[in-house]
């Protein structure tokens, strides 16, 4: 992409560099056209990146693929380019890729149903999910997952707007399943460990 069309990412970098972040997974949303672009910048700031993407299928989140290697990254985006090129819809569960993880929320699958290389991602705001969940029993299987979608303040009401005009209403009408969370921004490792430290085995 054009170094413009970057800009968002070089903040979120910089903004990682001086937060003591080491290393970020950049998941856009069907799509991985700005990753070799990403990856420069993330080595620019010496921050180790990791390339993947977030699959959904309207404003209804499905699961988040991980590249292992480079591998993975192309059957990434053999995965995406089926369903552009057929006009497919996106499916509730992954394919069996043999060199992506995937990350799934709480909920949209059983312990049993998960393969390998399949993990519960689990965001700041669904910890509480796991007190009484069956997830308790193989925590192995259970990854914190931060999304960090915004880095200044104003971002949020800039999302919100844009968000309002995609769907063609107005700021008021629009429903919590069609916008990001405030509080999807970069943390310090010390903030994020803090808020995950009664299940310090899925920061591991």
């Amino acid at each position: 992409p054009p170094r413009s069309t970057l800009f968002p990412y070089t903040t979120l970098f910089r903004s990682a560099k001086k937060l003591g972040i080491p290393a970020l997974a950049v998941t856009d949303i069907n799509n991985t056209s700005a990753c070799f672009d990403v990856v420069k910048l993330c080595n620019e700031q010496r921050i180790k990146p990791i390339v993947g993407m977030e699959c959904r299928e309207g404003d209804h989140y499905l699961f988040t693929c991980i590249a292992k290697n480079h591998e993975g990254l192309r059957e990434i985006n053999d995965f995406l380019t089926e369903h552009n090129l057929e006009k497919k819809t996106f499916p509730s569960s992954a394919p069996e890729f043999s060199n992506v993880f995937v990350l799934y929320a709480p909920g949209a699958r059983s312990l049993n149903q998960l393969r390998e290389n399949e993990y519960i991602g689990v965001r700041p705001w669904e910890i509480n999910k796991l007190y009484a969940s069956e997830y308790q029993r193989q925590r192995d299987k259970l990854i914190a997952q931060y999304p960090a979608t915004f880095t200044r303040v104003g971002d949020y009401e800039l999302h919100k707007l844009l968000r309002a005009v995609d769907h063609n209403t107005l700021l008021s009408m629009l429903k919590p399943g069609e916008l990001a969370r405030s509080e999807e921004c970069l943390v310090p490792p010390d903030t994020f460990r803090k808020i995950y430290r009664d299940y310090p085995d899925i920061i591991r």
